[in-house]
């Protein structure tokens, strides 16, 4: 006679129920780290668009640097200029506190903040020299460039490259500006040094047309306009029978630049951020499908085994 312990001795409902134990644990185990997946995977997209939300902020804060740099320059509405960087200032230090943000990010978004309010002060007080506010300025935009980038962490390829558009559109209105402050007051250096300052500022700009133009299109008339205003500002200042300092033609063509490079931010930063959220919204939502599916085939599973064993 076997052992009471053996299974040829337990009843029906036991063999029935230790034949299904072990595929219903697998599944149970499975099911779990399926949903923990999902769960951890919308919870990083989560964040991802919480860190997207800064990017409003920054380009806010970088229009209003421009701003207030070329109004200092140019002695023209400097009192405006000033309490609209201070209030984009205030926006973006209040975002950088409520925001989850990596240390990279926060690092390069504090020194965007103390580096333009120094360089303000010292622009304010005739401390810079024409030249000194363009190479102070110019890292900062780098900086800028950098932390959107940074600030759109998702595998989207679509979004990433939108988010690089959106970056180089933001040096581009920077350009703009430096170049709008060598020609405005353009007087206060030779003519020699400012026409090699402005023509080594414009050899810059290839790199963040062609990243506009991939957010607007190759074949767009914005993307196309920004190439010829490219072409025609290179024209300008490469011959030297040319006057740089206060020219009408430069000024337009640096104008109509800026307009798109704006249009360019406005809506990529749009777009970004609605792109991130919704991406978001999505994984969480199937995060839920998955868990309400996997939850209810263990059920069921579990139910048509006690009830067969029953039987």
């Amino acid at each position: 006679r076997p052992p009471a312990w053996s299974p040829s001795n337990w009843p029906v409902r036991w063999k029935v129920l230790a034949i299904v134990l072990v595929p219903l644990i697998l599944a149970t185990v499975f099911g779990g780290l399926r949903i923990n997946s999902a769960m951890a995977n919308s919870s990083g997209l989560r964040l991802a668009a919480a860190r997207a939300d800064v990017l409003p902020a920054i380009t806010k804060y970088m229009s209003a640097l421009d701003v207030a740099l070329l109004a200092s320059t140019t002695n023209r509405d400097v009192e405006g200029a000033k309490k609209n960087f201070e209030a984009r200032k205030g926006e973006m230090v209040a975002r950088l506190d409520d925001t989850d943000v990596t240390t990279d990010v926060r690092s390069a978004l504090n020194t965007l903040l103390n580096g333009g309010q120094a360089l303000l002060d010292k622009a304010a007080d005739n401390s810079l020299g024409l030249r000194e506010r363009v190479t102070t300025y110019a890292p900062l935009l780098l900086t800028a460039e950098d932390v959107i980038n940074a600030s759109v962490q998702v595998g989207d390829e679509k979004i990433r490259a939108e988010a690089q558009g959106l970056s180089r559109a933001v040096g581009a209105r920077g350009q703009m500006t430096m170049q709008e402050i060598l020609v405005t007051r353009g007087a206060d250096l030779p003519e020699p040094q400012l026409r090699t300052s402005m023509i080594t500022l414009a050899g810059t700009e290839p790199s963040t047309l062609f990243g506009m133009s991939e957010v607007l299109g190759a074949s767009s008339p914005e993307a196309k306009t920004l190439q010829q205003q490219m072409v025609t500002r290179m024209a300008i200042m490469s011959d030297p029978a040319s006057q740089l300092v206060d020219n009408p033609d430069l000024l337009k063509s640096i104008q109509t630049t800026d307009g798109i490079a704006e249009q360019v931010i406005n809506d990529a930063t749009a777009s970004v951020t609605k792109s991130v959220h919704a991406q978001a919204d999505e994984r969480r939502n199937a995060a839920i499908i998955d868990t309400v599916v996997a939850l209810a085939a263990i059920v069921i599973a579990l139910v048509v085994v006690l009830l067969v064993a029953r039987a």
